[in-house]
């Protein structure tokens, strides 16, 4: 509890108190006057234990003011009244003793280190002692015991909800907010569900010795590059010219055609694309819901559109393995300058062909 001391007088420094406890702790200050005022002056660790009582009245206000009670000594008809008064006797140690039965170890000292509001989630008190009490939960709770400084209430909500996987202080300090976790939680069940190597153990034990400068998401990447159980099957291509590129090729790829393939993995482990080869030439494949694959676009190397007779090539033996294309109404010559006339670019799967009249007219005059 902070103080000010002026001359021989110490005041003590009010904290008001707001969200979900106002109103109880209003109920409680009628049935036991001056209440309020107990909690306004109180020590960050004893509002804390205040607020935690408080959830608790929210389920059975009558058992938890006897639990109070037997531990004061207080008697009263009025549970509202038994509680207030209670509460303003009791040590927290007492107070969280009388809630939860016991006090587990490092509880007190996380609640001496959250501040002086209430959680805005209820449960959290109640989830926080779970945590401490069971001792399945030792490492989840090592990793709020361990973490330096002042804990926030999202430090808490993250330490409960991080993946077995990730229970690591490294993990426990990048990770940043419960969006953070929930993408990281999202990452470890897809290599789970991808790579049959990937362990809890395992998955553990790598993020265990994890660089620094090593991001999670580079972290996640180098599992799913083992993907060895993928999740959609590509399509049955027969053609020797036509070659379905796994997660594992990727970066060879990308090399060879000097093209960012080698950023397609999550691309390709979450079943989405499908990559195909051919001399001069890569087809983006996009599977459909009911498991067939459609040609969504093509590249040749840097980038660049590929060849037209190559990428004509290419199409019809995907569409002689039953991979059919995206197409328009209208014929395929006329829709890149019907795009570029009303600057409707989202129609075309790729790029403005440049000078793309000047070289129709210039094969044209060469095939004559």
């Amino acid at each position: 509890m902070k103080t000010h001391t002026l001359g021989t007088f110490t005041a003590l420094q009010r904290r008001s108190v707001s969200g979900w406890p106002l109103r109880m702790v209003h109920h409680l200050d009628t049935a036991s006057p001056h209440f309020h005022s107990h909690v306004l002056t109180a020590s960050e660790l004893k509002r804390q234990s205040v607020f935690a009582a408080v959830a608790e009245m929210a389920h059975n206000a009558r058992t938890l003011a006897e639990a109070l009670g037997a531990v004061s000594g207080v008697q009263c008809r009025d549970p509202l009244a038994q509680s207030a008064r209670s509460l303003v006797l009791l040590k927290p140690a007492q107070v969280l003793r009388a809630i939860y039965n016991s006090v587990p170890d490092a509880l007190l000292g996380t609640l001496k280190r959250v501040g002086p509001d209430p959680f805005s989630r209820l449960g959290l008190y109640r989830d926080l002692f779970r945590l401490f009490a069971e001792p399945e939960e030792r490492e989840r709770a090592d990793l709020i015991r361990h973490y330096p400084g002042k804990l926030t209430e999202e430090r808490l909500e993250i330490a409960l909800a991080l993946d077995s996987a990730l229970l690591h202080q490294r993990v426990f300090e990048r990770v940043t907010d419960l969006d953070d976790a929930e993408q990281a939680n999202a990452a470890v069940r897809l290599i789970r569900a991808t790579v049959s190597t990937a362990t809890t153990t395992e998955l553990r034990r790598s993020v265990s010795v994890l660089p620094q400068v090593i991001g999670l998401s580079t972290w996640a990447a180098s599992w799913l590059r083992r993907l060895d159980r993928p999740l959609a099957a590509p399509p049955a291509l027969t053609d020797p010219d036509l070659i379905v590129l796994g997660v594992a090729d990727l970066r060879a790829a990308s090399m060879q055609l000097r093209n960012c393939l080698r950023e397609r993995v999550l691309h390709v482990a979450t079943g989405r694309d499908c990559y195909v080869v051919s001399p001069g030439a890569v087809a983006e494949l996009r599977r459909t819901s009911d498991g067939r694959w459609v040609l969504f676009d093509m590249w040749g190397p840097g980038n660049e559109r590929p060849d037209e007779r190559i990428a004509g090539e290419m199409r019809r033996k995907l569409e002689a393995a039953g991979v059919v294309s995206l197409a328009a109404a209208v014929p395929q010559a006329d829709l890149e300058p019907l795009a570029e006339f009303f600057n409707a670019f989202d129609l075309l799967s790729g790029w403005p062909t440049p000078g793309r009249a000047r070289h129709r007219l210039q094969a044209r005059q060469e095939a004559a």
